[in-house]
């Protein structure tokens, strides 16, 4: 009686415990989540930061342009000058495109959400293996309580059993003591 009492303590144990692991991947999620919102937030603040060209780029690119039409106009091109109007106009195409890149910042924080989206899984995994190991271990704890209740109602069965057995042993005489004693 005292295993069967013991393994139904250590049913509850192990579902308690996965209980508490579930309750902590819960908070887990929940953590990742308010990090992932706070990743998005900071990316919307500062998205698009790198798109803005400042007064200072605007300028070294309309400079640029100035002298590109400056080495258009003239008719008369040597070779240097050729060359000179070609470096002039990659130039003018890596201000543009520098003016207009994402910032770092802009940069960083992309990966923030990125990580933040992959701690969110990470979690969300763990708590879905939480969950089954509750289910498991509720599982196991109904049957060994079920398994304990039939031993226990089996067990109570054969005690009355047994009563009206002894009840009935001395039959005819003063009950079960006097048949004893004649025996």
């Amino acid at each position: 009686m005292e295993a069967m009492q013991d393994r139904v303590a250590n049913a509850e144990k192990s579902r308690n415990k996965a209980l508490a692991d579930q309750m902590k991947a819960e908070k887990e999620v929940e953590k990742a989540t308010e990090n992932l919102d706070k990743a998005k937030q900071h990316l919307a603040t500062v998205q698009g930061l790198g798109a803005q060209v400042t007064a200072e780029e605007q300028l070294a690119i309309e400079r640029q342009r100035e002298a590109i039409r400056e080495l258009e106009e003239q008719e008369d091109k040597s070779t240097i000058q050729k060359l000179e109007l070609q470096v002039a106009q990659e130039r003018l195409a890596e201000l543009i495109a520098e003016s207009t890149a994402i910032s770092r910042e802009e940069e960083q924080a992309l990966r923030d959400v990125e990580n933040a989206e992959k701690d969110l899984t990470r979690a969300e995994d763990l708590r879905t293996e939480a969950i089954a190991k509750v289910t498991e271990a509720q599982k196991e704890l109904n049957k060994v309580t079920e398994q304990s209740f039939r031993n226990t109602l089996e067990q109570a069965i054969a005690q009355e059993q047994l009563t009206k057995a002894l009840a009935s042993f001395g039959a005819g005489t003063k009950g079960y003591e006097d048949a004893l004693k004649k025996m």
